[in-house]
């Protein structure tokens, strides 16, 4: 589910100066991450989240929900890479019994909205599904009941036919006398 479910209730126009607000804080704080992590670099300190909050009052929150800052921090974090170091051994075994470690995925955009906000937009979806779902069984019901109109005049016709040699007689001998009265 690439786009929100937001663009249900709002146009894109509208969406459009939120996005772009939203990728220009994103890279706002790309930015002031990446200069904390050289003022922290430059002092010679490691880089954790109490030094970059101290560096540049980024809390950690700030940047975890930002997928390019996250990747950032992580790449320089101190803490990550002995973590990194010590499980590199490990990672050299596990490749040799065919485990392989992935790229972790970006974040899920719906794993940030509130519950009551997801809840909401479930309810509504399911009350759009049970409305589809009833307009769905009337239109079957029509052309069920159509079909078997259809099916039951087809019998009668298929009744009356034996009939019709008969009234194709009538009507051209009606005709005859009609034609032969005239004269």
């Amino acid at each position: 589910m690439d786009e929100p479910l937001d663009t249900l209730r709002y146009p894109a126009s509208r969406l459009a100066g939120l996005r772009a607000h939203t990728a220009a804080r994103q890279q706002d704080t790309c930015e002031r991450l990446a200069a904390a992590i050289r003022e922290v670099q430059a002092r010679g300190e490691a880089v954790s989240v109490r030094t970059i909050r101290a560096a540049c009052g980024l809390d950690y929150a700030s940047y975890a929900r930002n997928p390019a800052a996250l990747a950032l921090f992580r790449a320089h974090s101190a803490h990550l890479a002995l973590t990194r170091r010590r499980t590199r051994g490990r990672a050299a075994t596990a490749d040799a019994a065919g485990d392989t470690d992935t790229a972790p995925t970006p974040r899920d955009r719906l794993l940030h909205y509130p519950k009551r906000a997801l809840v909401e937009r479930l309810r509504d979806e399911m009350r759009r599904r049970q409305e589809a779902d009833a307009a769905h069984a009337r239109l079957l019901h029509a052309c069920l009941e159509r079909d078997a109109r259809i099916a039951s005049l087809e019998a009668r016709v298929a009744e009356l036919e034996q009939y019709r040699g008969f009234v194709d007689d009538v009507r051209t001998r009606v005709r005859r006398e009609e034609h032969t009265e005239g004269r």
